[in-house]
């Protein structure tokens, strides 16, 4: 038996350590979809949150390291 859960979130680290799959969205458009290291990649930040940042995926919880925002 399988199960599907839909949940909405901006807590990066906690969806990607709590669920098998992540939608990533920007104004409703799909900008990646798939496992957390598939879609929270630093070029899928950089479009959708318009930031430079360090992602490192590894044991339970990932680790986002924002650097700085883009143009700042």
């Amino acid at each position: 038996t399988s199960c599907a859960m839909i949940g909405v979130s901006s807590a990066l680290r906690m969806a990607a350590g709590s669920c098998d799959g992540l939608v990533l969205t920007d104004a409703g458009a799909v900008i990646a979809d798939g496992a957390a290291g598939d879609v929270l990649t630093p070029a899928n930040l950089k479009a959708v949150y318009g930031v430079e940042a360090r992602v490192e995926l590894g044991g339970d919880w990932p680790s986002i390291t924002v650097l700085h925002r883009v143009g700042a």
